[in-house]
């Protein structure tokens, strides 16, 4: 069984930067809330990015981490939950597949495919298009849907 495991270090790094950076900006004249309230965003994304990074090393296994997939997909729904598009990316495909102590749950899948395809992941978008094309884990004949699901 092929697992896709998708890594987006960068995207995420640059988000918190991002969010970090308009936290330290007293010139953004954007900026909504409380230092510390921006703060705690950042701190947020970080900790989202921690959990999605160790699920992937737990998915995968290497020389440090032994493979546990039960382990992954703990994270993988600890960082979906905070907002983490790769993370229900992630999620999506195991809940797809049904593995690491998850039931195949076509409904389920399609739930986090659409909280990141809404943030814009091409994957999720492609994914989501697909289960709406194929009226699996949604309901059927929405081919409206899936063709603009796809179009992105």
């Amino acid at each position: 069984m092929v697992l896709i495991v998708r890594c987006c270090f960068g995207l995420w790094v640059g988000s918190a930067g991002a969010v970090a950076a308009t936290a330290a900006s007293d010139a953004n004249p954007f900026r909504s809330g409380s230092d510390e309230q921006q703060s705690a965003s950042a701190d947020a994304v970080l900790e989202a990015f921690d959990w999605f990074e160790d699920g992937v090393r737990f998915q995968t296994g290497d020389d440090e981490t032994p493979k546990d997939v039960a382990q992954a997909v703990a994270l993988f729904k600890r960082a979906a939950e905070a907002g983490s598009a790769p993370a229900q990316y992630n999620l999506g495909t195991l809940l797809l597949a049904g593995v690491g102590g998850l039931a195949r749950d076509d409904k389920e899948a399609a739930k986090w495919f659409m909280r990141a395809a809404l943030q814009e992941d091409p994957d999720s978008q492609f994914m989501l298009g697909l289960l709406y094309s194929i009226g699996r884990g949604v309901e059927g004949g929405q081919s409206v849907q899936a063709a603009s699901t796809y179009k992105n």
